[in-house]
């Protein structure tokens, strides 16, 4: 051991753990810019999680969801699930959390009513659209889970910007679209990315051309008609 200038004993356990804090601080840090710096980047983060395939997700996702969870909950105003916290969430609960996103946003998308028993976990809150305002109203009856502390902030200020992309995808059959959820820029943009909204526009305009030139068939066959006799 060794003494500080202040004539406080320094250990090389207190040196440990204030490398490890450190380290912990670091990785938040990481983490936090992962999910973004803004609330609406917070909303974007939780979207791209909740429509990630279970399938896809392999150990080592999970260990930087997990952390993102953290991060995005401490972030939230929770800071007892921060990445230095004993309470860092396991790969179950994060799958949890994963799970009740996608449902969440998934009733939300068809404007339902989010109610506790719409969930395999027990939620107390309750969102409702409200026609009125166009927005989504939060009702607190109690006991919170951390989907509920992710998105209470979140849903009264942007549930109603959430949208599905209604693009037509890159390949796919006539009449499907690219279905990504996303968080608009403002209310009446209905694709995703700039990608989307090209890829949409060059369709309608190559249905738009399909039909003008359908229409000149028409005539012309119309026209000759009209000549033979």
């Amino acid at each position: 051991m060794c003494i500080s200038s202040k004539g406080c004993i320094i250990t090389p356990a207190m040196l440990r753990r204030g490398r490890n804090l450190d380290s912990a601080v670091q990785a938040l840090g990481v983490y936090r810019a992962r999910i973004g710096p803004r609330p609406v980047d917070r909303l974007t983060w939780a979207l791209r999680l909740a429509q990630r395939p279970l399938s896809a997700i392999t150990p080592a996702d999970w260990e930087n969801i997990r952390h993102e969870i953290a991060a995005a909950l401490e972030a939230s105003g929770h800071g007892d699930e921060s990445v230095q916290s004993d309470r860092l969430p396991d790969v179950e609960k994060a799958q949890k959390i994963h799970a009740d996103l996608a449902n969440f946003f998934g009733q939300l998308l068809l404007g339902e009513e989010i109610r506790p028993d719409s969930f395999r976990s027990v939620r107390s809150p309750t969102y409702r659209f409200n026609r009125g305002s166009g927005k989504w109203e939060r009702w607190d009856h109690g006991k919170r889970d951390p989907v509920d502390v992710l998105l209470e902030q979140l849903i009264p200020t942007y549930g109603h910007l959430i949208k599905v992309c209604a693009a037509p995808p890159a390949r796919g059959e006539a009449g499907e679209r690219c279905g990504t959820w996303f968080v608009a820029w403002r209310p009446p943009q209905i694709f995703c990315s700039p990608k989307c909204h090209n890829r949409a526009g060059a369709k309608a305009f190559r249905e738009k051309k399909k039909e003008k030139d359908k229409r000149k068939r028409r005539r012309r066959a119309t026209s000759r008609s009209s000549s033979a006799r």
